[in-house]
């Protein structure tokens, strides 16, 4: 199991307001706040569906324990763009820094990304909690919607548009009948299934360790 909490979120918007109004042909302002509303539950659906975070965001990741050795940590959410922190509570549950800029390699060109120690460096043992290690990270495309693929900016405004013209059904009704359009969109920036849940497997007798935190 992990924890996954957003610590510093987006300024902006993949799609703006005025993309939106220009999509649907609304000349008027009336409906500006509820339009910006449904653009952030299209783009939190896309960014759930693709396993990716669009506008670049700092997010707090908490696992119970280093896995054993060398294997690596995946991190949600691609792309990633840089660690800030690692930060570990050891066997007497004092907080401790790992040194990951000199002992391990950061793979922010995988999706997702990943952070592994490097040949000769192991992980630390940790106190026996569910709040053992905290990744801090930034991820996210750009700082701009520009920097979004246009694709899922395509995808994010007809899936806008459907929330607005169907905005008297309930929400089941509403994601269950996704417009194919959209979903063929969604799968061209998706980095998969396997790589947006993660599990945890004990692989000694101690119950202490885990193989690895990976895709399921």
């Amino acid at each position: 199991m992990y924890g996954l909490k957003q610590t510093v979120a987006p300024t902006i918007l993949p799609v703006s307001v005025a993309e939106l109004k220009n999509h649907l042909r609304i000349d008027d302002d009336e409906r500006n706040t509820e339009l910006e509303r449904i653009i952030k539950a299209a783009t939190r659906f896309v960014e759930r569906e693709q396993g990716r975070q669009l506008i670049t965001a700092t997010w707090q990741f908490q696992i119970a324990a280093f896995p054993l050795g060398r294997r690596p940590i995946f991190l949600p959410l691609a792309p990633l763009l840089a660690v800030s922190s690692l930060v570990y509570l050891d066997t007497n549950e004092d907080e401790q820094s790992f040194d990951y800029s000199t002992k391990c390699v950061v793979a922010n060109n995988r999706q997702p990304g990943m952070i592994q120690p490097k040949p000769s460096y192991f992980w630390p043992t940790t106190a026996p909690r569910i709040d053992a290690v905290t990744i801090t990270y930034t991820a996210g495309y750009g700082a701009t919607a520009a920097s979004v693929p246009e694709t899922t900016r395509q995808a994010i405004l007809l899936l806008a548009g459907h929330f607005y013209e169907q905005r008297e059904e309930t929400t089941e009704k509403l994601v269950r009948n996704i417009p194919l359009g959209v979903e063929r969109l969604l799968r061209l920036e998706s980095i998969g299934d396997e790589f947006i849940r993660y599990e945890r497997e004990y692989v000694d007798t101690s119950g202490v360790g885990y193989d690895s935190y990976r895709p399921d």
